[in-house]
């Protein structure tokens, strides 16, 4: 695993506890923690608090993951 790549995680949601199934991109990765941006098309629907926390992809159809 190294920074940059995106991988698939099961992900906490920021406002609840529980999680979903997404794409990840890695930032940082050391002996004992991960640090990723959560993937999302839908990063103007987010506040400016949870904004900070995801990583959107801008051409997100050329990106090869499947939105429903």
């Amino acid at each position: 695993m190294k920074p940059m790549e995106i991988y698939i995680a099961d992900v906490p949601f920021d406002d609840k506890d529980d999680s979903k199934i997404r794409p990840a991109l890695v930032v940082k990765v050391s002996n004992e923690r991960v640090n990723i941006f959560k993937v999302t098309t839908k990063f103007k629907n987010k506040s400016k608090k949870i904004r900070r926390l995801y990583y959107p992809i801008k051409k997100w159809k050329l990106s090869n993951f499947l939105c429903k």
